[in-house]
Formats: C-alpha cells, structure tokens, sequence
C-alpha cells in the first residue's frame, strides 16, 4: 500500500515569533530590538568663522537609552536660508562640511530625522579683513574731523563695530602725533585741535590691521577762518 505525504501547517498564535512595539519604543524582531530615534545632538563648529570658509557640523543621533539609533539619514536646516541638507547616517553617526556664505551675520542650523528634531546651533560669520577705503578731512571751528568712507571687506560686509583704528599725522617721515578711535556702522571720525597739526606740509595716516589709507592736509586749514 502506498502511503501519502501528509504536510500539516500551523497557524497557532504564537507558534511563529511576531514582530512588536515595547514601550520603550523598541520594535522587537526575533534574537534582537530595534529602538526609535528619540534624541538628535547636533555640533557645529567652528563658532566664528569668515565668508567662505569650511562649516563642519555633526549628528549623533540617539535612542531613549542613549545608544546610537538606527536611523539611515538627517536633514540638517539652514533656519535663516531654509536651506537644507542631507546626510547619512551610519552607526548613529552623520557628518558634513558646507562652506559660510559670503554675507556675514549669525547661522542658526538644526537637524531633524523623522519626527524628531535638535536643539539649535549657531555659527558667527564675520567680516573678513578690511581692504582700501578713502578718508576726509573737515574744518570745524578749532579742530579738523578725520572720516573714512565705508570699511568693508572684499564681499561687502561692513567691518565689525568696535576695530582699532591708528592715526597718525606725518611730516616728510617724521610721525608728530598718534591717536586711536574704533570703527561705528562701517567707518571711523575722529575730531583732532588745530593745535596739533603743524603749519608745514603734513599728511594723515590711518591704519586698520593690515590697511592704511593716507591723504595729504591742506595747508594752513586750522589757520582758515
């Protein structure tokens, strides 16, 4: 008599291992859990930079135990711009550079994966070095008042508030007097007595770090009614 194969499947509830949600917001899968993303750190450095310079940021991202997350990828927010970016990530781990814009003033940058969001993180961008500007020469009533047009740099920012500026008065290659002022809204004044500019040919020099600008005085202009 030939005897027949007999396949018997079972469906029993709980026969095969089915995948759950925990509480703790763990998928449990057989031999292993796969926890939710529930925190992001993200670091941007450095803090101040100037235009067009390298931005490093970084993502750690984090279950609700504090161990790395599975999560694949993250979109890092240029809040100012709305600018986004995306990076993998791996090993809860993601890393990018991106380049400061050429306008100065303060990034805000935060990270997001899913629902889950950072806190912010800001960058300085701030002027670069100052290049040429021109200066003036104004009588007023016992003094003559030193100015300077806009200090900017190469992309047009306004120099920072606050810059050293040096003046000196000159006679030939003899320095007669020296004073200091800082910059305000991009320029610098400066009022100096009549009394200190000598009535032989003299010439004004202004030093900004690495910058000078000079312009000849006119002759007799404190000795002018």
């Amino acid at each position: 008599m030939k005897t027949m194969p007999v396949y018997i499947i079972m469906s029993l509830l709980g026969s095969v291992p089915q995948p759950s949600f925990a509480q703790n917001n763990c998928l449990i899968e057989p031999h292993k859990a796969i926890c939710k993303t529930e925190n992001i750190n993200l670091y941007v450095g450095p803090q101040s930079v100037e235009p067009g310079e390298d931005i490093f940021i970084a993502v750690e991202t984090l279950t609700g135990s504090l161990e790395s997350s599975p999560a694949t990828s993250v979109t890092i927010i240029d809040a100012d711009s709305g600018r986004q970016y995306q990076a993998e990530v791996e090993q809860g781990l993601a890393y990018i550079e991106i380049k400061a814009p050429t306008q100065s003033g303060r990034l805000v940058f935060t990270a997001q994966t899913g629902d889950v969001k950072s806190g912010p993180a800001e960058v300085l961008v701030h002027p670069a070095p100052a290049r040429s500007f021109a200066l003036f020469i104004e009588k007023n009533k016992g003094q003559i008042f030193v100015s300077s047009s806009i200090i900017a740099d190469a992309f047009g920012n306004f120099i920072d508030d606050g810059q050293s500026v040096s003046i000196e008065l000159l006679n030939k290659s003899e320095v007669y007097g020296t004073w200091q002022t800082r910059t305000e809204n991009g320029r610098m004044g400066l009022h100096i007595d009549c009394d200190s500019v000598r009535d032989t040919e003299s010439r004004l020099r202004a030093r900004i770090g690495q910058i000078t600008s000079e312009l000849p005085i006119p002759a007799f202009i404190c000795g002018q009614s």
